[in-house]
């Protein structure tokens, strides 16, 4: 059962994925977010940070913050331009980005579990 940290967590993730391809995407002027360079330089860093304090703060089951911003993104995409001819190859795209942030999640998730181990044996 998931928790409200959970939901939140997801949440979080998710917003943060839509809100950033959407405002890469205006603030560059470029049909999709990815077409700039603020997307892998500024971007894709900025979720990473963000997935890994996400699997920090809910270590349970943490690829799962990795895989919202991408689901989220995807949708807004699909949103944008429902008619694109490339599109089973972009949501290939956006799975592998979520699996390649799956491991800042998993790395959260680690070191919350060792900070727990460490707080239990004093």
């Amino acid at each position: 059962m998931p928790t409200l940290t959970d939901r939140f967590a997801f949440i979080i993730a998710s917003v943060a994925g839509a809100v950033g391809w959407l405002t890469i995407t205006y603030a560059t002027g470029r049909r999709e977010a990815w077409d700039s360079e603020w997307y892998f330089g500024l971007f894709m860093p900025a979720i990473a940070v963000l997935v890994a304090w996400l699997g920090f703060l809910a270590p349970r089951h943490p690829w799962r913050w990795a895989f919202g911003p991408f689901a989220a993104q995807a949708l807004v995409a699909v949103a944008q331009n429902p008619t694109g001819s490339l599109l089973p190859v972009g949501l290939l795209v956006f799975a592998v980005f979520g699996a390649i942030c799956a491991v800042p999640a998993l790395v959260g998730s680690a070191m919350r579990r060792w900070v727990t181990r460490l707080s239990d044996r004093r």
